[in-house]
């Protein structure tokens, strides 16, 4: 990418993307791993235009029973883990929307362990989701499944920001 030129990204970025985005949903953890990287590449290079041509399609996928939606994501980690401040963000309205179901709970528990300091930001409003979930869910097992996102949340938390942020927010609670 950085040996081409604007001209040449220009007329391939469309197929670049889109290798990119077949190749994060790969069955093969190194693939994912590659096209994570390849990814944080295309974004330094293209901007929003490379997230917003990919995430929805992860986000898609993760919304699909099935094996795909593992494998979706298994991708967004690898995303998260190279690029977790441009990319949680626009993953968090579509797991804490409501209802919040037991699969978007146990994609956030798995999300946030690899999102450091991107997490800090949007604590309040995850953790203020899951806790009125937990409040107004009557079945236990996906009440569990929430309480666990929020085990893995509060776990998750590994800088002072995000610990001056928990105690703000207990303590108005």
């Amino acid at each position: 990418m950085e040996s081409s030129s604007d001209s040449q990204r220009g007329e391939y970025e469309g197929e670049i993307i889109t290798i990119v985005r077949q190749s994060l949903v790969d069955e093969s953890a190194n693939v994912r791993v590659a096209a994570a990287v390849a990814f944080d590449v295309l974004q330094e290079t293209l901007g929003t235009k490379a997230i917003d041509e990919t995430i929805p399609t992860l986000l898609e996928a993760l919304r699909q029973p099935g094996e795909s939606s593992g494998t979706a994501l298994q991708a967004l980690r690898e995303v998260m883990s190279v690029r977790a401040s441009t990319v949680f963000p626009v993953l968090i309205p579509t797991l804490i929307a409501t209802p919040i179901t037991a699969f978007n709970a146990r994609a956030l528990a798995s999300l946030v362990t690899v999102a450091g300091n991107a997490l800090s930001k949007r604590l309040t409003t995850i953790l203020t989701a899951l806790i009125r979930a937990v409040e107004n869910e009557k079945d236990e097992e996906l009440k569990s499944d929430i309480n666990e996102a929020v085990r893995a949340l509060l776990g998750s938390i590994s800088d002072a920001e995000g610990l001056q942020t928990l105690m703000l927010l207990l303590a108005g609670w």
